[in-house]
């Protein structure tokens, strides 16, 4: 009866790095000989080869395995052959998943050769589950003999990542250490000298992009002689400088392993907490001096590149001002007057620089005088470092109130539905495996077995979409937190500040809006927004 049955037969094989320390027996080349004078004695036409090179046995989201799967679905096979269970997997309630629901379902007959698997043949079941589990707990070892491997390459300073930082290139010798690459590192200390000149982000891309430089990613495939892939990636960008001018890469140091997968089952990269993350110093040549590097992270954040007169002088508020109806910057004006006793004294000014390059029919002057303008913006940092001092706490909470989309109470009930999801997987992973143990002891039918696993299954999906974008929405809430947190430190530094000076409005403000004047109850008022950086707090 077996013999009459005729078979279209899919052929797969996988092999992972871990696998290839094993030499030959395991290869490709191998599995595929083997499985098809397998075949051709037994008669049976091979309809396709279904091959995973590189991959390990805990994903399952292969894709030549996926496209076994899709044939299987469509019929266009009957029969899948591996060398041994391994090869289907390593995850032993995936493997029996697809040996116990999927292929019966479809009608199709599934051969581990070297194990003695044969669904048609009815195996012994508690050998099979046996076989799975040990390879699970393969896969679990492996992944944590590899996580310790790349924990103590990267504490003794070995670089891990897959390419250098911008300015750097893998050591011809040694893929473990950073050389400096001339023409990018050029590039860097620009970027570098740019900020320290108060050059915001934007403004420094905007230069490198006026001047033709290839950005880094052009830049890495242009080295190798290959054209960039990602098309989004041709320009210098606010994100692209900013990420250089924090990476500690260019002072010496390595901070690695800053993210990691959430499970030896699921290679899914999640961020670390830093506490986690290794930070080893002075691990290869530095491209920029710790002056600088230090000149430039306290101004992180940065403002517009100053306005610096004739006599070399720069204003206090140059390049920090805004109108706040057109957004043009605001001129800088000093004008002298002779006060009694002969005494020359200056007055300095601001008016919008669309209305003195075109007139009233562009916009008005806005103007406003320098020291009533140090009075107010003063008095606005005082008194925001005096409500910190009284409450800390709430200040952080009007922050996060004011960026963020989600109320207080909505990320409560946030925080609470991650943690009734997260709950909810769990015990669907306990009843998964539950159920699954007790179909192969016997004591569930394989009705029930076949009824209730597609629920479950259903369900943690459903969970696990739902659970990405909780905690999607989360982490948002969770960055303006610690943007919030940073920014209250940065604002207790000035706690006993008189005076401003342009170091201070460098380190704490992005830009002053200067509305233009109105009359109310016969007064004569006008709005000064204050942005400050990081929180886009507005005074």
């Amino acid at each position: 009866m077996i013999a009459q049955r005729t078979y279209q037969v899919g052929i797969y094989a996988r092999l992972s790095r871990d696998d290839e320390r094993f030499g030959e027996s395991v290869s490709i080349e191998n599995q595929k000989l083997m499985l098809t004078q397998y075949c051709e004695q037994q008669g049976w036409t091979i309809a396709d080869y279904y091959v995973d090179d590189g991959w390990t046995g805990t994903n399952f989201n292969r894709p030549d395995f996926q496209r076994l799967i899709d044939d299987v679905q469509n019929k266009q096979i009957n029969l899948v052959i591996v060398k041994d269970l391994s090869r289907l997997g390593r995850d032993y309630i995936e493997v029996g998943r697809y040996t116990d629901c999927v292929f019966p379902y479809y009608n199709c007959r599934f051969i581990a050769l070297n194990d003695g698997v044969d669904t048609l043949r009815q195996n012994d079941d508690v050998s099979m589950i046996i076989k799975n589990v040990f390879n699970d707990i393969y896969a679990r070892d492996t992944s944590k003999k590899i996580r310790a491997v790349r924990k103590a390459n990267a504490e003794s300073g070995k670089y891990m990542g897959q390419k250098a930082p911008y300015g750097y290139q893998k050591s011809a010798q040694d893929k473990h250490k950073l050389e400096i690459d001339p023409v990018a590192a050029a590039v860097v200390q620009r970027i570098f000298l740019l900020r320290r000149g108060g050059n915001g982000y934007q403004m420094i891309a905007r230069i490198l992009n006026q001047e033709g430089v290839m950005p880094p990613y052009d830049y890495h495939f242009s080295s190798r002689g290959e054209a960039n892939p990602y098309p989004t990636n041709h320009l210098w960008s606010r994100e692209t400088v900013k990420s250089i001018i924090r990476n500690e890469a260019y002072i010496g140091n390595m901070v690695q392993l800053k993210q990691g997968s959430i499970s030896y089952k699921d290679h899914r990269q999640k961020n670390k907490p830093k506490e986690d993350w290794v930070h080893v110093e002075n691990t290869h040549e530095p491209i920029i001096d710790k002056d600088t590097w230090e000149a430039v992270r306290a101004m992180d954040g940065g403002g517009f590149k100053p306005r610096v007169t004739n006599n070399g002088v720069v204003g206090l508020f140059s390049g920090f001002l805004r109108c706040a109806d057109c957004g043009y910057g605001m001129k800088r004006n000093v004008s002298h007057k002779t006060r009694s006793g002969g005494v020359v004294k200056a007055y300095v000014s601001y008016l919008c620089i669309n209305y003195n390059q075109s007139g009233k029919v562009a916009c008005s002057s806005h103007a406003i005088s320098e020291e009533p303008l140090k009075a107010v913006v003063l008095h606005d940092i005082q008194e925001k470092i005096a409500m910190i001092d009284i409450d800390e706490a709430s200040m952080i909470k009007a922050i996060q109130s004011q960026r963020s989309k989600i109320s207080k109470d909505a990320y409560q009930l946030q925080l609470t539905e991650r943690t009734n999801l997260e709950k909810r997987l769990g015990e669907l992973a306990r009843l998964i495996q539950a159920l699954y143990e007790d179909k192969v002891s016997g004591e569930v039918p394989p009705s029930v077995y076949a009824k209730l696993m597609p629920r479950y299954e259903a369900e943690t999906q459903e969970k696990e979409a739902r659970l990405k974008e909780v905690a999607a929405e989360l982490s948002a809430v969770q960055e303006i937190t610690s943007e919030a947190e940073d920014w209250v430190a940065r604002m207790k530094q000035y706690r006993d500040v008189k005076e401003l000076s342009r170091e201070l409005l460098a380190n704490l403000i992005d830009k002053i809006e200067i509305g233009k004047f109105h009359i109310v109850d016969g007064q004569k008022q006008r709005e000064i927004r204050i942005h400050y950086k990081f929180v886009g707090w507005i005074g």
